[in-house]
């Protein structure tokens, strides 16, 4: 189980301010396909005290969210290399894959077993 919040502040990924927990993910786990087995990722949402600030002072078209995940991809910019680049999962809105497996799959298209063979790994 990884705490990126242990090792760097979690920014924000909107304005880049440290955020502050809010909670788990109320959309709960997320299903994430690796190359042996099924996972399971849940993480907190951050709520951002700046983009609460700047909401209040636009007009609400301009508003913004003021909570995120902490696995958002502007967020996992914000954060240091050594910590971003071991997040081993690239995440979809309802799943994710392992990277280790999309560089498999990608290697075996390349080299010509197709779709169907690659279809059939994962299955």
């Amino acid at each position: 189980m990884q705490n990126t919040s242990a090792l760097a502040g979690i920014p924000c990924s909107r304005c880049g301010k440290r955020g502050s927990p809010d909670g788990w993910n109320p959309k709960g786990p997320r299903r994430v396909f690796m190359e042996e087995d099924v996972g399971y990722i849940i993480g907190f949402r951050y709520k951002c005290e700046r983009c609460v600030e700047y909401n209040g002072t636009v007009e609400e078209s301009e508003q913004r969210p003021t909570s995120f995940n902490a696995w958002d991809v502007g967020c996992l910019d914000r954060l240091p290399d050594y910590v971003s680049k071991e997040f081993p999962f690239i995440l979809t809105h309802r799943s994710g894959i392992d990277i280790r497996l999309v560089d498999r799959l990608t290697d075996d298209l390349v080299h010509g077993k197709g779709f169907s063979a690659a279809a059939k790994e994962v299955s």
